[in-house]
């Protein structure tokens, strides 16, 4: 749903309209089942419509309002090339948040947000510039045939690992224009950062 709204801001910036969600869009993604009632939120009540088989149904058009507001913010950063950090650690959404990004040709953090992310940059970069030295080493195979089994693959899983974690923001310059959290509750690290940086 959030893949297809993203492609049609981007593709509406040559007619200058964004498509709308509809009603029925949402009711099809079934964006109106909430949690099961007795876990809820107190401060999400207000949200709630009903209740039906022990579960919340949430208010469609208080959704399509907040959509609304968030994709005029979205298409206001992309129209002036604003970089967009893709945040979604859950194994649930992790494909769905690199895919975006990745399309967008935005960034992502999808497996593990390391704390200082985003705080303490200098560190992240370090590990950025590790990263390339391992890939550099790898493809120089004057260098990498002196090695031996073990040593290649502890090389090989270290890269992997940096892959992992930092892959998704290694062409980063640090503080991006927009972070779209995908859990503010698994994610908290990265919303707490983004909120003492001023990134919306």
């Amino acid at each position: 749903m959030v893949n297809q709204e993203l492609e049609r801001s981007s593709n509406s910036q040559k007619d200058k309209s964004m498509q709308k969600i509809t009603k029925e869009d949402l009711l099809n993604s079934g964006a109106h089942f909430g949690h099961v009632s007795s876990k809820t939120d107190p401060n999400f009540k207000d949200f709630v419509v009903t209740q039906k088989n022990g579960i919340d149904i949430i208010n469609l058009d208080d959704t399509l309002e907040g959509l609304d507001k968030a994709l005029n913010f979205i298409s206001n950063i992309v129209q002036r090339n604003g970089e967009i950090l893709f945040v979604g650690t859950k194994k649930q959404c992790s494909d769905v948040v690199k895919e975006l990004a990745i399309l967008n040709n935005n960034y992502y953090v999808n497996k593990r947000w390391l704390g200082g992310t985003l705080t303490n940059w200098k560190t992240i970069s370090n590990s950025i510039k590790r990263l390339e030295e391992i890939e550099l080493f790898l493809q120089n195979n004057d260098q990498s045939k002196n090695l031996s089994k073990k040593e290649l693959l502890d090389i090989s899983r270290e890269k992997q690992k940096l892959e992992l974690n930092i892959g998704g923001i290694r062409s980063l310059n640090g503080k991006p224009d927009l972070i779209i959290v995908f859990d503010v509750i698994k994610d908290k690290i990265a919303v707490r950062e983004a909120t003492k940086l001023n990134i919306p």
